[in-house]
């Protein structure tokens, strides 16, 4: 037995984690596990949910990963965090996503800079600068000076251009090429880029846009052949809509642009058409067909090219009125 005088208080023992054996995750681990959150679930107190965490841009999880990193070498996670509210900061632009977006957007960027020898042509948020001149140094040194211009505009409304996107195209029959353009001391690459669907050549030829769109159309009637093809139980008419519905707007658009191209460019689509319109109509190859594109009033490539100028033609005159 022993008295209570004689017991002696035991004092608890503090219990410390060795935290020089946990090495430390990269940022790429992070992001790994980051990707395996389930979407959907209710955010905590932050109102921080999973979508927003995949999100993140790359300096947003090395930030992250470095603070992480932090809690488990000193083997500290303040309290406080688990209440703390995140406060979005707004950068400078207009609201993405919003009604008024392309509004705002037409108002925020209204007093772009300008150049007498330039031309400036915008569709939504991408601008194009054009310079003219039959000496390609003296072209250069215009387009130059308007982008100089440009420089100083965005970096008085802290505008950041998109470096990948933008490039440098030069057109001319010539073999010379134009000197380089400079966008804040960086080289604009000098590259063939697609422009609103559209695949402009050094020459202009249009070949390499109507081959791409051929390349196009094969992949998506090879995707619909079941539909179209000639064991399809559908009425020849359900197949010619299906074609003017899906295929043909793939090739038909921008149609008043590359319609100037010549004659050996333009059949490239002309025989997707005729090989299009025998497998869904299962015309054999020895049967002529013009009379029945006709009958079910199938226009050839040229008789639609016709058919696009008249319209783009009258749409102004039915604007003025």
């Amino acid at each position: 037995m022993v008295s209570g005088s004689e017991r002696k208080p035991i004092k608890p023992r503090r219990r410390t984690a060795n935290v020089s054996t946990i090495e430390k995750f990269s940022p790429k681990e992070t992001w790994r596990e980051i990707s395996k959150l389930q979407e959907g679930k209710t955010p905590g107190y932050d109102l921080v949910d999973a979508k927003l965490l995949k999100e993140l841009p790359e300096k947003g999880i090395i930030h992250f990963a470095a603070i992480c990193n932090a809690c488990l070498r000193l083997a500290i996670f303040p309290g406080q965090w688990k209440i703390a509210q995140v406060v979005m900061i707004p950068k400078p632009g207009v609201p993405q996503g919003s009604i008024l977006g392309p509004v705002l957007y037409l108002i925020f960027t209204a007093d772009i800079p300008t150049h007498e020898d330039t031309i400036t042509a915008t569709y939504a948020d991408d601008t194009a600068l054009l310079s003219v001149d039959k000496d390609s140094s003296t072209a250069s040194a215009k387009l130059q000076a308007h982008v100089f211009k440009v420089e100083n505009w965005l970096d008085k409304w802290r505008i950041r251009v998109n470096q990948g996107k933008s490039v440098h195209v030069t057109f001319t029959l010539r073999r010379e090429t134009c000197p380089p353009i400079k966008l804040h001391n960086e080289e604009i690459p000098n590259r063939k880029m697609p422009n609103l669907g559209m695949h402009l050549d050094r020459r202009l030829t249009w070949r390499k846009h109507i081959w791409t769109k051929r390349k196009q159309l094969d992949t998506q009637l090879r995707s619909m052949y079941w539909l179209m093809g000639r064991k399809s139980n559908l009425s020849h008419e359900s197949k010619i809509a299906i074609y003017k519905t899906i295929l043909k707007p793939i090739w038909t658009y921008g149609i008043q642009l590359w319609g100037t191209a010549s004659n050996s460019n333009i059949e490239i689509l002309e025989r997707f058409q005729s090989k299009t319109l025998r497998t869904m109509l299962d015309i054999p190859y020895y049967e002529a067909l013009m009379l029945t594109g006709n009958s079910y009033h199938f226009p050839t490539l040229a008789a639609y090219e016709n058919i696009a100028y008249a319209q783009y033609a009258e749409e102004p005159k039915l604007l003025s009125e």
